[in-house]
């Protein structure tokens, strides 16, 4: 409990002191992340992935893990609430390198506002965060409210690639 008060203030200080760069428009792009849960890992996601990739984008994933889901088996990078230590120093080389990244933008699939996914998402060198609307979460640059849970990967697509300089 301490953890997560400790991260979440953390988090908020740094999302106040943070200088806002200039965004690029999806066309200058060249890498982009996904922050998401190891329960969000799909086809979907696959498939995007897939899209971004053939438009000559570099994409990074990283997943969370919480002790309440299943052990699946990822080729993705997954971490946990004990990679990251009380005072947000990471404890895991897949995160620390996916903190380090320059990404041009980041999209987060979270819609239950996890402190721990806001602590990675607003310690990463991004231009733009992009996610879904969520009520009390002012970490994001872009809020993509969506009304088929089905679809909402694609609906974030589309308004990514309508971003312009």
């Amino acid at each position: 409990m301490l953890k997560k008060s400790t991260l979440g203030l953390i988090a908020s200080r740094r999302y106040k002191k943070r200088t806002i760069p200039e965004h690029l428009s999806y066309y200058e792009a060249s890498k982009i992340g996904f922050l998401v849960r190891v329960e969000d890992l799909n086809d979907e996601l696959d498939d995007i992935i897939g899209m971004l990739m053939a438009d000559g984008k570099q994409v990074f994933t990283m997943a969370y893990r919480s002790k309440k889901s299943k052990q699946l088996e990822s080729r993705h990078p997954v971490f946990g609430k004990s990679d990251i230590s009380m005072l947000g120093e990471s404890k895991s080389a897949d995160l620390s390198t996916f903190l380090e990244r320059d990404l041009d933008f980041l999209v987060s699939t979270d819609t239950t506002n996890n402190v721990f996914i806001n602590y990675v998402m607003i310690s990463c060198k991004t231009h733009c965060r992009i996610g879904y609307r969520v009520s009390d979460n002012n970490f994001l640059d872009l809020q993509v409210k969506t009304q088929d849970e089905r679809q909402s990967l694609n609906e974030v697509l589309k308004y990514l690639k309508m971003i312009k300089q």
